[in-house]
């Protein structure tokens, strides 16, 4: 039987009552806002932990019950087979957070392996399409599902630091939105989240005077995703985002330095 198709309205309404009792994928959980995310929504529902560190996800599923599946996201054949095996035991998943991403500073005038630019696209970019794929026909059998993948304001105004990073999460960027006009008729609702900078290990060689927890992240998504609107853009993102619209110049002057 074909699920009914909510409105923003209905989906709103009843993701704000009832965000219990769901399955939900979380990458990048075993640090950061993923972390956070898994923590906050382990209390009332079935989370699928999925990072790369065992050790740190064992002892995530061990203070906080979830379901702890260790994957190598830059590794294609291990994607694979967390697709297949998410299928084959949680057929009912109706949420997927892809949050996982590194941030790698990379200058072209010098030398570096060919495999950091491999593992940063792979990570960032292909896995979560490769995920959203697999999960799309999970998705679409619930009366009301989520796709929440995680960009970033250097997305649109790129650090002159971090050229993949940029390049991945733009890509990432019209990848969420060509997805929402596709399901746009189904029970799957696409959000993207746009974080502002936090102090996780994402940039860990940069300053964060300024930075947001990512426990105060992770509890802003979760208030705001209930709205339905389409994009979530948290803190100080919304002044860079901002800036973007009106002042580009001045944006782009900031980040050329950094």
């Amino acid at each position: 039987m074909t699920p009914p198709i909510l409105d923003d309205d209905d989906i709103a309404l009843s993701l704000g009552k009832d965000m219990k009792n769901k399955t939900i994928l979380i990458t990048g959980a075993s640090q950061g806002i993923g972390l956070e995310l898994t923590k906050q929504l382990s209390v009332h529902n079935t989370v699928l932990a999925v990072a790369r560190d065992q050790t740190r996800l064992q002892a995530l599923a061990n203070s906080h019950g979830v379901i702890a599946l260790p994957t190598d996201l830059s590794n294609r054949s291990r994607v694979k087979a967390l697709t297949l095996n998410i299928k084959t035991h949680w057929p009912d998943l109706s949420v997927v957070f892809n949050n996982a991403a590194i941030q790698q500073p990379l200058n072209f005038l010098q030398f570096w392996e060919s495999t950091k630019l491999d593992t940063e696209l792979e990570v960032n970019l292909h896995s979560p399409i490769r995920l959203c794929q697999a999960m799309i026909p999970l998705l679409s059998s619930q009366p009301e599902s989520w796709i929440v993948n995680t960009t970033s304001v250097l997305a649109v105004c790129p650090k002159q630091s971090t050229p993949v990073y940029n390049a991945s999460k733009a890509a990432l960027r019209l990848f969420t939105q060509a997805l929402r006009y596709q399901l746009r008729h189904t029970s799957i609702r696409v959000c993207e989240v746009i974080p502002p900078v936090t102090n996780t290990a994402l940039g860990a060689h940069h300053e964060k005077q300024s930075a947001a927890s990512a426990e105060w992240v992770a509890t802003q998504i979760l208030k705001q995703l209930p709205k339905g609107k389409p994009q979530i853009t948290i803190g100080q993102a919304r002044l860079g985002m901002t800036l973007h619209r009106w002042l580009p110049s001045l944006l782009h002057n900031m980040l050329i330095k950094g």
